[in-house]
């Protein structure tokens, strides 16, 4: 090798190795947002489990407060059908006395 190419490799070694510093902390920040993120990311899924239990826990109460509508209706209706069976005879009654 000649020593004008081997004077000009010199020069540019310390430009190559501030080069490749620059690149390490570039990588290390990148490390460092990217580590963030997971922890964003993990923060925000555990939220959506809680969300899940939560939804959960909704869907398992509404299921027991429509099976509970739905005993009351049918409990309301046997009523009304006893006073329209009543009103019926009460009717029959006033029908005969007249």
């Amino acid at each position: 090798m000649s020593d004008d190419r081997l004077s000009r490799i010199e020069n540019h070694l310390p430009q190559l190795i501030d080069m490749v510093a620059q690149n390490n902390r570039a990588i290390d920040e990148l490390r460092r947002h990217m580590d963030e993120i997971g922890e964003r990311m993990d923060k925000l899924e555990r939220r959506m489990d809680d969300i899940g239990d939560r939804m959960d826990k909704l869907e398992q109460r509404l299921d027991s407060e429509s099976m509970l509508n739905a005993r009351r209706h049918l409990e309301t209706m046997q009523k009304f059908r006893h006073v329209n069976a009543d009103i019926s005879y009460l009717d029959e009654q006033v029908a005969r006395n007249e």
